[in-house]
């Protein structure tokens, strides 16, 4: 059984708005595109996964990208994986067995006709990498052990593809969903589909084998695409820290604008997705990546780090970019901005900037401490959110070095270990 991703309410994490940022492999160079017949780096699994846009010609509709997220082999993973016939440590023995390297995820909301602020239906997407193509199919049976049925599907979607069907209800606001996974392999690579429909929430639509079949044929023209072509290589150069699920774990995890096109994010109109895709153009940003992950979050506060990269045209348009720092921030709903350093020493030109979000509860609500950094024609944004007052800019500048050297290096391990910073700030909340 995958992650049933439950939440429905949408959370209050704006972060700098929808525009966020992707980078490149080396510093003074242009960003090579990953994947490729010759498979010469880490597969742009991100860039594989279906958009908003690929739901609309699809058929579906109003979808928005709302989460996602990274999970690898670790005691998180095979815990949600984990069922009473199959208990963890088998779990473990058959993804270790294939050779499982990472998976990434994403899901896409339809707002409720009701109240926009929660969903009316969800389409979840995963593309997990292994070391080959043996032993996928016994990953499969993992994936889709719902306990639920199985529909027979119209054709064989890759290599191999299975249908399920499950019911569930939400862990937060105990709503019954209706719900239909494909999962498939394709070479060393499973993708898989999930459509969850919430049952006091309108439209009401059930999924069905063709809507479900059309979106598993899409992502495997998607996951072709990239294996040829290879993609932004983004994905790979963010500072994703080792997530738990309890104490760490993902908000966000994927592209904001691929190929200059602009991916809407949930509770962004039509008219606001246009703001902030002629606000990147202007720049010359061509892709953008987004990671948000958060830190002893108790449903009200919490430490959020946040890595927004983006690859520019030129080297002119990042440095413009990191001058704009003020700019940038002023267009988006925060108060108290403050440049508190314009020449960091990072990357070929750093400004930091705080600002406070938020007017509910000065305790809880987020205060920021922001780096924009330029590193040849790539331009990073590192934020981290502390409540109730700015983490030190020394902490923010250690962890900006961290996330520096990665796109200096081309790319970053899939998960680090949490710094000795910031475990030291987070120790604070507990």
């Amino acid at each position: 059984m995958r992650r049933v991703i439950a939440t429905v309410l949408l959370v209050f994490l704006v972060l700098l708005g929808g525009a966020v940022g992707p980078l490149a492999a080396a510093a003074d160079t242009a960003l090579a595109r990953q994947g490729g017949d010759d498979r010469g780096g880490e597969l742009d699994l991100s860039a594989m996964l279906l958009t908003p846009y690929d739901l609309e010609d699809a058929g579906l509709e109003g979808y928005a990208l709302r989460g996602g997220g990274t999970d690898t082999l670790d005691d998180e993973f095979t815990g949600i994986l984990a069922t009473d016939d199959r208990p963890a440590d088998e779990v473990e023995e058959i993804l270790d067995e294939a050779g499982l390297i990472r998976s990434r995820w994403a899901y896409m909301d339809l707002p409720s006709e009701e109240d926009a602020g929660y969903a009316a239906r969800r389409v979840t997407v995963w593309v997990d990498e292994f070391s080959g193509s043996e032993g996928l199919s016994d990953v499969i049976d993992v994936y889709l052990d719902f306990g639920g049925g199985t529909r027979e599907g119209n054709e064989t979607i890759g290599d191999e593809s299975r249908i399920a069907t499950y019911t569930d209800r939400t862990t937060d606001t105990d709503v019954e969903i209706q719900a239909m996974v494909l999962a498939f392999s394709y070479e060393n690579l499973i993708g898989q589909i999930d459509i969850s429909e919430y049952q006091t929430q309108t439209p009401d639509i059930e999924p069905s084998v063709d809507e479900i079949e059309a979106l598993a044929e899409r992502l495997l023209e998607r996951m072709e695409t990239v294996l040829d072509d290879g993609g932004p290589g983004l994905e790979s150069q963010i500072l994703r820290l080792e997530s738990d699920g309890e104490h760490v774990f993902y908000s966000s995890d994927y592209y904001t604008r691929l190929d200059d096109q602009q991916l809407p994010r949930y509770g962004q109109d039509e008219e606001s997705v246009d703001d902030f895709s002629d606000a990147e153009a202007d720049y010359g940003i061509t892709d953008a990546y987004r990671m948000v992950q958060l830190l002893e979050w108790n449903g009200e506060s919490g430490i959020i780090w946040s890595v927004q990269i983006r690859a520019f045209d030129d080297e002119d348009g990042a440095e413009a970019w990191v001058d704009d720092a003020e700019d940038w921030i002023e267009s988006f709903d925060v108060e108290d901005i403050e440049v508190v350093d314009d020449d960091v020493d990072l990357g070929d030109h750093a400004v930091a900037v705080t600002f406070r979000q938020g007017a509910e509860d000065e305790d809880i609500d987020p205060n920021w401490t922001a780096i924009f950094i330029q590193v040849g024609d790539v331009g990073i944004l590192i934020q981290l959110g502390y409540p109730g007052e700015h983490a030190d800019l020394d902490i923010v500048t250690e962890l900006a070095e961290l996330q520096v050297e990665c796109v200096e290096e081309g790319g970053c391990p899939v998960e680090t270990e949490l710094p000795d910073v910031l475990q030291e700030l987070a120790d604070t909340l507990s």
